[in-house]
């Protein structure tokens, strides 16, 4: 056995197992939907990392929208049916299952590369989210 080939054994069975850390996701691409694992983190939650919305008018009326952003490590070994072995497109989505995350609009992929080895990747998505609505008039 290879050490790159011990590498991907090590990461399947441990950081992208689903009895371990990883969960299987939906990706989609133009073409196709398919079933992916990743292991998720969490990034830029709570009110700390909102803004004051964009939308005009709603300064003074306490609408606050922020961007709910996660990190997802996927495999990048081809030869794995739950592998991504490219890098998504800006307008690649995925989204989790209803379990656990009962909000099913997509994350969409911001083109934000953390890493991007040999072995996996881990990138960027996010999707906006709302975390105080205001009074309207």
């Amino acid at each position: 056995m290879t050490f790159a080939a011990l590498r991907q054994t090590v990461l399947r069975a441990h950081a992208l197992s689903t009895d371990r850390f990883a969960e299987p996701v939906d990706f989609t691409t133009a073409a196709e939907t398919r079933e992916v694992r990743a292991k998720i983190t969490h990034r830029a939650l709570g009110p700390r990392g909102g803004t004051r919305s964009a939308m005009p008018g709603q300064d003074s009326r306490g609408t606050y929208d922020e961007r709910e952003q996660i990190e997802v490590m996927v495999s990048r070994d081809a030869s794995w049916e739950f592998a991504l072995p490219t890098r998504p497109q800006p307008t690649d989505g995925l989204r989790r299952a209803i379990a656990i995350d009962p909000d099913q609009r997509p994350f969409t992929f911001r083109g934000e590369v953390i890493h991007e080895g040999d072995q996996h990747a881990v990138y960027v998505f996010e999707r906006p989210r709302r975390i105080g609505q205001g009074k309207t008039a």
